[in-house]
């Protein structure tokens, strides 16, 4: 998530949570006058579940990011909830196909993370066979 990040927009510097919030003052009003809804439904399936959210997705200046693909998820069709925020530096992808990747490299991110916390990261001394030995206790604490 990128929620203490700053985009540079037309109207000038701001979080990405005040951007976000304006996004539903655009979204309700442009649905009630016919217009193009800002956020669109978009459904992902991940290990036979279907997750289903509204999302924003659009290139955007982003403080230290560049111009990168910006999409904003919210779980809750009235937009009410906390928002999940993603970047990517594929322009062309749609919000699904960035919030389908995102959903999948979780796992690994989880896992890395906990693989440092149980020591995984202090290994740059030992030799090959201590190293698998305890990527393997790593592995079989975290499952």
């Amino acid at each position: 998530m990128v929620e203490h990040d700053q985009g540079l927009l037309a109207s000038g510097a701001q979080r990405l949570a005040a951007f976000d919030t304006q996004r539903p003052a655009e979204h309700h009003p442009a649905l009630k006058q016919g217009h193009p809804p800002v956020f669109h439904k978009t459904t992902i399936s991940y290990k036979g579940e279907r997750a289903t959210s509204d999302s924003y997705c659009k290139t955007q200046r982003i403080h230290n990011f560049g111009k990168p693909r910006l999409v904003i998820n919210h779980r809750k069709a009235d937009l009410s909830d906390a928002a999940m925020f993603f970047i990517s530096n594929k322009l062309n992808w749609p919000a699904h196909g960035i919030t389908r990747i995102r959903r999948h490299r979780w796992p690994g991110e989880v896992y890395h993370e906990e693989g440092k916390a149980d020591g995984l990261d202090q290994d740059q001394v030992r030799d090959f066979q201590a190293i698998s030995r305890h990527i393997a206790l790593v592995a079989v604490t975290y499952s």
